[in-house]
């Protein structure tokens, strides 16, 4: 068997710059990390974790579940390229080596291996094999036939949104187009000259052959400007990763091991989701600002800057920061996070983290209760939890009442995190001082800023601890006719998990209409606090399409739990919009 030829040279510059350089990259990111870190990847580099890591790794690197679970042509697409792919090089592996009997072989042999070894194969399971290897490229090119047509009409795999890629991009995603049918081409052309070949090859070989010269010379050079075409197609694919989306795909993994290895360090998690997203554009149909055109800054855009040092103030200003983009993202980059990072202050908030038990006290007689800057604008809400609290029997006491306490998030959203901290702890003091058994805030931002800071003291958000109430009967509950939609605030069922509850309390009250989009794919209300950025017509048109959609629903009252929600909604419709709280206390 011929040991090299010049025409995989083009592959081989690709392949060992795409692996240098993704080396570098990691062990730049590696010895960054803190020494606790570094204890942290040898504790569990050799545990369950690891195993952990590497059946995950199977699941969304190579199956994409994630994506599956969102849209189905989208899953299918994916994986026929990475698993179709993954499985081609395999399977050529095992080909070339029991052609071989076992030797050693450099890459390019197993890559190019129909072309150094080409005809019929007499080996064991040769002919299982060879099949295997047509049916894996049939797969990957039923993949890429979707995504030809997601290009080109991309309502038709179930996308509202087509993201616009860079040159760079560009030029990888074609690249990457060319290789599987140039690689069928070559092997196909091979096979009508030297015979050989599986169930597609072999056909579209015979095929070929009606129409090649007699001349050989002529077949020669059709047969050789295929395996040159296939190898500057995976060789400019491979240059083109480090500048392109697709630097996810060897990165992915490691990201994936890095969280099982526990590494806590949050700017070192950040450049590797940085170098992992993926382009995929889902966040795209997911975000407000970008169903309503106000602003190109998706992850899927701002990251590609981040990468290219070209982040704009509106990739960081304009943001809701409302989750929905990280609800939907398969690889779940916390693009919250890279956006902290620039302001200077990383986010402390724990995205979508259980609630636990231990935030219930089963005894609650002395309760601290705390509106925020925001709950001071819709006092009818304060006035309803003080009936609420009364009829119930719970002494309390307003925090903010006779001074102006801030949790911080506002000056934490935009950079100022010692402004920030300075702020918490001035509450922190406050609520101390009161020695109640919980805490209880009527605003979502709030609650997720004080949660965990009080050490073991219980920190409830209002709808949690008004379904407390109703669940241990110290309330009761009048239902009447009312029709009610809830509107889930970001903050509250993104963040804080919580969704089922305010919607099995509001149902004791009056009918349910739930809209489609709620609990964690709830829609932003546009007030956001992050998006200091944005214009104020902006943030009209965001919330106008929220009301339009909630009020779609035909019920009687829009009911949310956020004041800020209550009140930016309130502003665009019609319909009455309501606390939970105003709800409860009007049934009681």
């Amino acid at each position: 068997m011929q040991y090299f030829h010049i025409f995989a040279l083009p592959f081989c510059i690709g392949f060992f710059f795409v692996i240098g350089y993704v080396l570098i990259r990691i062990l730049q990111i590696a010895f960054s990390l803190p020494l606790s870190d570094k204890r942290h990847i040898l504790r569990n580099i050799l545990t369950y974790h690891t195993l952990q890591a590497l059946y995950e790794i199977f699941c969304e690197v190579l199956l994409h579940r994630r994506i599956w679970k969102e849209n189905i042509r989208l899953g299918y697409m994916h994986t026929c390229f990475a698993l179709g792919w993954f499985m081609l090089i395999v399977t050529g592996w095992i080909e070339s080596y029991l052609y071989t009997g076992g030797s050693s072989l450099p890459i390019w042999q197993h890559i190019f291996f129909k072309f150094f070894a080409p005809g019929y194969h007499e080996f064991t399971a040769s002919g299982i094999i060879t099949q295997l290897m047509d049916l894996w490229l049939a797969f990957i090119l039923s993949g890429q036939l979707i995504a030809i047509l997601k290009r080109l009409f991309h309502r038709t795999v179930g996308f509202a949104l087509r993201p616009r890629h860079s040159r760079f991009n560009r030029i990888a995603m074609t690249s990457l187009w060319f290789i599987f049918p140039l690689r069928l081409m070559a092997e196909s052309t091979t096979a009508a000259i030297y015979g050989g070949g599986g169930f597609l090859t072999r056909s579209i070989g015979e095929l070929i052959s009606t129409f090649l010269p007699d001349n050989s010379a002529v077949s020669d050079t059709i047969y050789m400007t295929f395996w040159w075409a296939y190898s500057f197609a995976l060789g400019i694919f491979f240059c083109s990763i480090p500048f392109s989306r697709y630097m996810h795909i060897p990165t992915e993994a490691f990201l994936i091991l890095a969280r099982h290895w526990k590494i806590r360090d949050v700017k070192a998690i950040n450049r590797l989701e940085t170098l992992a997203c993926s382009a995929c554009g889902m966040c795209l149909s997911n975000c407000p600002l970008a169903r309503n055109n106000v602003a190109a800054i998706q992850p899927v855009y701002f990251i590609e800057r981040l990468r290219d040092n070209k982040s704009t103030e509106d990739d960081t200003y304009k943001c809701l920061q409302c989750g929905r983009c990280q609800q939907i993202c398969p690889v779940r980059v916390h693009s919250q996070n890279l956006r902290q990072e620039i302001k200077g202050s990383l986010n402390n908030i724990e995205w979508g983290k259980p609630k636990t038990s231990s935030n219930k006290a089963p005894t609650i007689q002395n309760v601290a209760l705390f509106s925020g800057c925001m709950g001071k604008m819709t006092p009818r809400t304060k006035i309803a939890m003080s009936k609420i609290l009364d009829t119930a029997r719970i002494q309390y006491t307003w925090v903010d009442e006779e001074q102006d306490l801030c949790c911080g998030r506002p000056r934490h959203l935009n950079g100022d995190n010692d402004g920030a901290q300075m702020k918490l702890d001035e509450l922190i003091a406050a609520i101390r001082q009161l020695s109640p058994d919980a805490v209880v805030t009527t605003c979502p931002i709030c609650y997720n800023m004080i949660k965990g800071k009080i050490g073991s003291l219980p920190i409830m958000h209002h709808s949690d601890f008004l379904y407390m109430l109703a669940k241990e009967q110290r309330i009761k509950i009048n239902k009447s006719e009312t029709t009610l939609t809830y509107h889930d605030p970001c903050e509250l069922a993104r963040v804080a998990q919580t969704s089922q509850e305010p919607v099995e309390l509001l149902s004791k009250c009056g009918s349910m209409i739930q809209p489609s989009d709620s609990g964690t794919t709830t829609r932003c209300c546009g007030g956001a606090l992050a998006a200091i950025g944005l214009s104020n017509n902006d943030r009209l048109t965001l919330a106008q399409d929220t009301a339009n959609y909630l009020t779609s629903c035909s019920s009687d009252k829009i009911v949310t739990a956020c004041p800020l929600c209550k009140k930016t909604i309130a502003q665009r419709t019609q319909i009455p919009v309501e606390d939970i709280a105003e709800i409860i206390a009007r049934q009681l």
